[in-house]
């Protein structure tokens, strides 16, 4: 019989594909694999949520490419038995670490332009030397920060503006 605390000391994982310069992006922010993510995280709520039974016949998984702990809940489903993200939950896990990325890179920037006084090309090449960020390119990084910085983030939240 499996006790209480053993449940605890297991790891269950799973693998998922994402986009190379994410993978590394989470591996830098939270360790190497497989990655396990701070018990308050919004990404392991998440994943949470999306986990299923496996499928009963065996799915080829083409390209995985990252390992995920999930860990024992006290409530809720036994990761044991629901280990798996089928390919829409691997979608919505991407978008989610992608919205975490441009979140980090865009604050890293911002502090390191506005507060450390560094040129905005030179702060980007800091944030890809300090996450380990080596599959995408600097123009790549300039790219998405400079579509926040210039708002079009926000235009989808502004155009209610009117109404408050």
């Amino acid at each position: 019989y499996l006790q209480l605390n053993d449940l605890f000391d297991m790891e269950v994982t799973t693998k998922i594909k994402l986009k190379p310069y994410l993978r590394e992006f989470l591996i830098a922010k939270f360790g190497e694999e497989p990655i396990r993510f701070p018990e308050n995280s919004d990404l392991l709520a998440l994943i949470h949520v999306l986990r299923i039974k496996p499928p009963k016949r065996d799915i080829v998984q083409d390209d995985v490419n990252t390992e995920i702990v999930i860990p024992y809940q006290r409530l809720g489903r036994d990761p044991r038995t629901y280990n798996y993200l089928g390919k829409r939950a691997q979608m919505e896990f991407q978008k989610r670490v992608h919205t975490l990325f441009c979140i980090t890179l865009n604050d890293y920037v911002a502090h390191k332009v506005h507060v450390e006084q560094f040129e905005w090309q030179a702060a980007i090449e800091l944030f890809a030397e300090e996450y380990h960020i080596e599959s995408i390119t600097t123009d790549g990084l300039k790219q998405k920060n400079y579509r926040d910085q210039n708002g079009k983030r926000f235009k989808r939240e502004n155009r209610f503006k009117h109404l408050n």
